[in-house]
């Protein structure tokens, strides 16, 4: 093993000069940026300062020469910035680059890869173009561990210079002779050739959405692949087809897909490198598929939202039926924003003034309030945001609570809707006849009029625009809401059945026990580790003490009980919801679930271990 022959070469290291920052990713105080779970954690200081570990990637600058051949300058560095031999010779593990030009053609929204090649399937012969990273370039050592790459691609004569053009590169660092790992890093490089204007590359869904949710990396094609800008450049609308199956690889198409999985009518799969075969027909995403949000992470204004709320639900805890929000808006020019409520829907002057700006409401925000943004020179409306309000947050964090970081682009999926999005998870509507699509069977030949029946949102709940037809009932502002806090508990020695003082609130006013469809209390404990748990349901038990409520447990915690346990709840009641078009269903709406700890013989309670938030 070549680590074993490490501290021969030690004499080296003492030249460089950033060995402070190196040693402090795995100092042995505090552990640095690694941990016990991590290969180079167990790395010794000598071991580390002489491989360094890790793998940047710096593009410098791109040009597209006479013979339209592109040039790209880049320089490899470890993670404190130390340079990188690309061959491993000078410096440990040599490093591979691979290369993808693509640009956005006018008129479109998503890219077209230069670097391609024709994939022919040995299944039954059929060929299709499929985006993919250069071959045939060379690499030239500039000097002082500065590389340029020259493509091979030729790009056509006439390409268009005005376009915003993306450069992609995957790169990785094979460190495996060292018994760690392969380290990757992915780089985009936005430009416009001619220098004429601002690129606007492509940019909906973030990493960071992604990852922060699921998929930490997010990567296929053996890994080294894992920034969203770089699937974007080869999963694209223009070279999309597997010649296999005949289905395609568009990012939007496929990645809905794959989500959509075991609730696709037809499935999906595809078939990739060497032949191997990714069915995805039997994918179960964990959440519910209406979630478009959970991906689609917005709360920031867009060029065709101009205006958010935040949050998007005013918060109300105290029964009063009324929160606070605060409005956000970017816009080209002077804006003018109103307000309607249902008391007084004609509307009335809320903000006016700078293009961009931001102003916060009173506690006077509730269930039907719209805000307007006009731009103030043509009197135009911009938007129209709708906020209600919501208990969901005042125990807990609020579901579907905007997360990750939004994309420039990310109102994209509002107010694009195609056959080919939507039939995506849709699987099973026959645009030509239009079976499937509504209990009209409305045929489409085209994307042109997708956008006048299902627009962005309304007013109105789950109605066919994009955003309330994937309205998920937890959102509905027809559901009353429920709170339960926990305010005190007593006879909570061994051998003895607890009272707790709760209160009971709706949004809009208190509640009482007996109106619940199910109100149940949870002892457990101890909270070291729970070997004891009884329910009770409390309904017509509990005692009104002023405007709160007390409840006794028939169950006595054990003679033997020690430390500190647990009072928690499950609880629903029962609403009426209007789907629209005369269809009214029953619903349950759930209570986030409190939770107290209490003290049986502590000094003073200890709560159970937080191990997910």
């Amino acid at each position: 093993m070549r680590i074993k022959l490490i501290l021969a070469l030690l004499v080296s290291v003492a030249c460089l000069g950033s060995a402070t920052t190196l040693l402090a990713k795995s100092d042995a105080a505090s552990n640095g940026s690694y941990t016990t779970k991590d290969q180079e954690y167990y790395l010794t200081p000598e071991q580390l300062l002489f491989i360094r570990p890790g793998l940047e990637l710096e593009i410098m600058d791109v040009v597209i020469p006479a013979d339209r051949q592109p040039e790209v300058t880049f320089k490899l560095t470890d993670p404190a910035g130390l340079v990188l031999d690309r061959t491993g010779v000078a410096t440990p593990g040599p490093v591979s680059t691979s290369w993808i030009l693509a640009y956005i053609p006018e008129g479109e929204e998503a890219y077209y890869s230069y670097t391609s090649r024709i994939q022919t399937s040995p299944i039954n012969g059929d060929s299709a173009e499929q985006a993919s990273s250069d071959s045939g370039g060379s690499y030239t050592d500039m000097g002082d561990y500065v590389y340029m790459y020259k493509f091979g691609t030729v790009l056509p004569e006439g390409y268009d210079m005005d376009a915003t053009h993306t450069l992609g590169v995957y790169a990785r660092r094979d460190l495996t002779e060292f018994e760690l790992d392969r380290y990757v890093t992915n780089e985009l490089e936005h430009f416009i050739p001619s220098g004429s204007g601002t690129p606007v590359p492509r940019d909906i869904v973030t990493n960071e959405t992604c990852n922060g949710r699921c998929h930490d990396p997010l990567a296929m094609h053996g890994g080294a692949r894992q920034a969203i800008g770089l699937c974007v450049l080869c999963h694209n609308p223009f070279q999309e087809i597997d010649p296999d199956t005949g289905n395609s690889v568009d990012m939007p198409l496929m990645i809905h897909k794959i989500h959509m999985g075991a609730g696709l009518e037809n499935g999906y799969n595809i078939i990739g490198y060497r032949q191997s075969n990714h069915d995805y027909s039997d994918v179960v995403y964990p959440a519910n598929v209406n979630e478009c949000e959970s991906c689609h992470t917005g709360g920031t204004p867009t060029e065709n939202f101009p205006m958010v709320a935040t949050p998007s639900a005013a918060l109300v805890c105290d029964a009063s039926a009324f929160g606070e929000t605060t409005l956000t808006w970017e816009h080209t020019g002077y804006v003018e924003i109103k307000v309607r409520t249902p008391t007084n829907p004609g509307g009335s002057l809320f903000a006016q003034g700078e293009p961009s700006g931001s102003q916060a409401t009173g506690k006077w925000v509730g269930d039907g309030t719209v805000f307007d943004i006009y731009d103030q020179a043509s009197g135009d409306l911009l938007q129209s945001v709708p906020v209600n309000a919501t208990v969901l947050g005042c125990v807990s964090n609020a579901p579907g609570t905007a997360r990750g970081l939004p994309g420039a682009q990310h109102t994209n999926w509002l107010d694009h809707p195609t056959r080919k999005e939507c039939g995506s998870c849709h699987d099973g509507i026959d645009w030509e006849t239009g079976d499937g699509h509504s209990d009209s069977n409305i045929s489409q030949a085209n994307d042109d009029r997708c956008a006048q029946c299902h627009r962005p949102y309304s007013e109105f709940e789950f109605d066919r625009t994009v955003k309330n037809s994937h309205m998920e009932l937890y959102k509905s502002a027809q559901l009353p809401g429920v709170v339960v806090e926990f305010l005190d508990i007593v006879n909570t020695g061994p051998g003895e059945s607890p009272t707790v003082t709760f209160s009971l609130k709706g949004k809009n006013r208190a509640l009482n026990p007996s109106e619940m469809n199910r109100l149940r209390f949870v002892l457990s404990g101890p909270n070291t580790d729970f070997d004891f748990y009884e329910d009770e349901t409390v309904g017509g038990n509990a005692v009104q003490a002023g405007d709160n409520w007390t409840y006794t447990f028939e169950t006595a915690l054990p003679d033997d009980a020690s430390g500190s346990y647990m009072v928690s709840m499950e609880g629903r009641i029962e609403a009426d919801v209007n789907y629209g078009g005369g269809e009214i269903e029953t619903e349950r709406d759930y209570a986030e679930n409190p939770y107290m700890a209490f003290a049986v013989t502590d000094a003073v309670a200890v709560p159970r271990r937080v191990v997910v938030d």
